[in-house]
């Protein structure tokens, strides 16, 4: 086998993947409640607002725990993937960027004894920007394999895949500007949209970086 490590990295980078993919959901319905409980005046009054609020917290919680799980089974698979590809190393570098910021903003909110909210989307900017450029590099890692390994079918698989988060994050910068051009009183409707064209944006990248690694993970055990 060529690369036995990568193999079992790219494995863990899989499952790590599905987990992210479950709670962008969770997280993506917890977002829609507080969207359609915002638009509504009345929203304190409704007799289901405390059943709605429990499920609200509860899908916050396991996405939380998903999120959590998700980044150890990230890091495990790209630790295990760089004994194979020396790519990989400087990814273990950006992850632990991505995490000392995390921890840093939830310190300085402790200090302060309460949110900022200036510091949470500065938290939120790294952690898309991590996300962004781990899953980058993990494309070039693989592709590099690949290249190696003459597999034309995964090279093409992560070119294709490397275009549409290019195009999905220019997608994301170009509707985030819009709205900021829009009324206050169209601003609440507006972020809904944004929300849910984010996210049926990201559940496709999500999917097409699942077949991609799928078909890398073959690839690897054939090899």
């Amino acid at each position: 086998m060529r690369y036995p490590h990568a193999r079992k990295g790219i494995a863990k980078l899989f499952v790590s993947e599905i987990l992210q993919l479950i709670g962008v959901i969770c997280v993506t319905v917890s977002s829609a409640l507080i969207a359609v409980f915002a638009l509504r005046q009345d929203s304190q009054n409704d007799s289901t607002f405390g059943l709605v609020a429990l499920g609200l917290l509860a899908f916050s919680l396991i996405s939380a725990v998903l999120m959590i799980i998700s980044m150890i089974f990230n890091l495990i698979g790209v630790i295990h993937s760089s004994k194979d590809e020396p790519s990989f190393k400087v990814i273990i570098y950006i992850i632990i960027v991505g995490l000392v910021s995390t921890i840093g903003v939830s310190v300085a909110n402790a200090v302060i004894a309460e949110e900022s909210t200036a510091l949470n989307n500065f938290a939120q900017v790294v952690s898309d920007m991590v996300h962004s450029i781990t899953t980058i590099l993990i494309i070039q890692g693989i592709t590099n394999m690949a290249t190696t390994l003459g597999n034309e079918a995964v090279c093409k698989k992560g070119q294709t895949l490397f275009h549409l988060i290019i195009w999905i994050a220019l997608i994301n910068i170009a509707m985030k500007a819009v709205i900021l051009c829009i009324p206050a009183k169209a601003a609440v409707e507006a972020e809904v949209i944004l929300m849910v064209v984010t996210a049926v944006l990201s559940v496709i990248q999500y999917i097409i970086y699942l077949s991609f690694l799928s078909k890398a993970s073959r690839m690897l055990k054939q090899s």
